[in-house]
């Protein structure tokens, strides 16, 4: 059995395709003691060489192959695994299920969210799956994504350890080889669907279940209006505490796409999305970008969100 560099790539496209900034950790097991000791980083841009050194180690019987769920910070330490402090950003919730019924009634649970990637890990003895949930824009809070994800396993059954930023997930085009008793070596699945959402708003997935509904409720902010800009728009907490504590370098970037991507996305038009972001570099990025910068930064995610809609 071979690994699919086909559906490795095609995977990692389908999750960190829309991403400009940050690194992709590859971890891999060490075929002789087991262990899952051994990663590598590469640039969100340069996935093929990931793909290149995946299919290079997998090929080893007993190397697993995994890629962080979460992007990593690009001043993250290249010589050692990553950490949940070398987070940079989220594309989408995730959730791990090693239990053949919880498989088995996911999509039953997950009403009108369901994921927009699967990945199955294995069939045998039973199914396993580890399911992504991809965002419109990349979530930059830690503590929001473990929360959300843990609100996920909770509710499909899906392991609680399996929730932090830190956390690597299995490559769909590997070969799982097999740790436990009971499993033979398999190809690592990719499902994705043409009939589903390719990509959800902040809060759309946690809100049809139960324990998510009732987080988002408890706190929810109320409408505000800003004459000929927003409309009536709800402030998401992210934003509302960007504004009060600002951005330092090292995130304003990332939180100058992701600025972009929200207010596009809710047709706002381009002009006053660029504005608004002058605005807010200015008034609350330390220090602002340079305005080169930032309008590279809003020209590439303007390109994004015009190849978005012209898919839908």
């Amino acid at each position: 059995m071979e690994p699919h560099p086909e559906i490795m790539d095609l995977f990692l496209t389908r999750l960190f395709g829309n991403e400009l900034r940050g690194l992709v950790e590859l971890a891999w097991r060490d075929p002789q003691d087991g262990k899952l000791r051994h990663a590598q980083l590469f640039r969100v841009d340069d996935l093929d060489a990931l793909v290149e050194k995946a299919v290079e180690v997998n090929g080893h019987e007993g190397a697993n192959c995994y890629i962080g769920a979460a992007i990593r910070h690009p001043d993250t330490a290249p010589f050692a695994r990553a950490s949940d402090d070398d987070f940079l950003c989220a594309p989408a919730l995730w959730v791990d299920l090693d239990d053949g019924e919880a498989v088995r009634t996911a999509r039953q649970k997950c009403g009108r969210a369901p994921p927009n990637i699967g990945v199955i890990t294995g069939r045998i003895p039973h199914a396993r799956a580890q399911l992504y949930w991809v965002a419109d824009e990349a979530m930059i809070d830690p503590k929001v994504l473990r929360k959300e994800n843990a609100i996920i396993a909770a509710a499909l059954g899906g392991d609680p350890s399996v929730v932090n930023p830190g956390r690597v997930m299995r490559l769909a085009g590997s070969v799982a080889w097999p740790v436990k008793k009971g499993r033979v070596p398999e190809l690592v699945e990719l499902m994705t669907w043409t009939d589903r959402p390719p990509a959800y708003v902040a809060g759309e997935v946690v809100g049809v279940f139960p324990l998510g509904a009732d987080a988002l409720n408890s706190d929810k902010p109320q409408p505000m209006t800003v004459p000929g800009v927003f409309g009536k728009l709800v402030p998401e907490d992210r934003w509302v505490e960007m504004l009060k504590n600002g951005t330092t370098e090292g995130s304003r970037n990332t939180t100058a796409a992701s600025l972009f991507g929200y207010l596009l996305r809710r047709d706002i038009r381009p002009t006053e999305t660029w504005e608004i972001g002058r605005a807010v570099n200015e008034a609350r990025f330390t220090p602002p970008l340079d305005t080169a910068e930032l309008g590279a930064v809003f020209e590439s995610i303007c390109v994004r969100e015009l190849k978005r809609r012209r898919r839908q």
